[in-house]
């Protein structure tokens, strides 16, 4: 929990917009005692995709849609995920407009619905786009411990959500998102 967002945030490649997240659940997830005791059964698979290229960055829009080059990334996201979830995987989107817009193609080729789930949102953020981007930089610079409480909260929300999941899962949603997870297992 030491390293910061951003150290883990390159660690783990945040480039990509298809995040696998494939590992063995951690001790600090309730499904790890089943790999402990060798329950194969009980473990889950669960994939974490960060959204397409915005529209609009952090600090100009709180809800943008997806670029053209976004659109582009979740169509090619598309036939990664088909090659290696199984078709009974649930599909959930954080309520941003580009996390739904890249899980959008995916949900239509496998005929799943695409549920929106408010626990997979970006962290919570100042209101005002002026004050956005200093306060993000902020967060990105320094320790999960040392933020604010409603991103504490956030944070453990998202990790015991996760831990949650018993069934495979898709999870269409945020960098940091991804990196909070990240940070909590590794």
């Amino acid at each position: 929990d030491g390293d910061t967002p951003m150290a883990n945030a390159e660690h783990v490649g945040h480039s990509s917009i298809v995040a696998l997240l494939e590992e063995h659940l951690d001790s600090k997830f309730p499904l790890h005692a089943a790999a402990r005791t060798g329950d194969v059964e009980a473990m889950t698979s669960i994939w974490l995709v960060r959204h397409g290229e915005a529209a609009a960055d952090f600090s100009e829009d709180t809800d943008p849609c997806l670029s053209p080059l976004g659109r582009e990334q979740a169509i090619h996201s598309v036939d990664t995920l088909h090659r290696c979830v199984p078709s009974h995987a649930a599909l959930l989107s954080s309520p941003k407009r580009r996390a739904i817009e890249t899980g959008e193609p995916y949900a239509t080729k496998v005929q799943a619905e695409l549920k929106i789930d408010g626990r997979f949102i970006e962290l919570p953020s100042p209101g005002d786009l002026a004050a956005r981007r200093q306060w993000l930089d902020e967060v990105l610079e320094g320790q999960w411990s040392a933020l604010p409480e409603s991103v504490q909260l956030w944070r453990r929300e998202v990790v015991s959500a996760i831990g949650s999941f018993t069934s495979p899962i898709v999870i269409f949603t945020h960098f940091l998102v991804i990196n909070a997870v990240a940070a909590h297992i590794s």
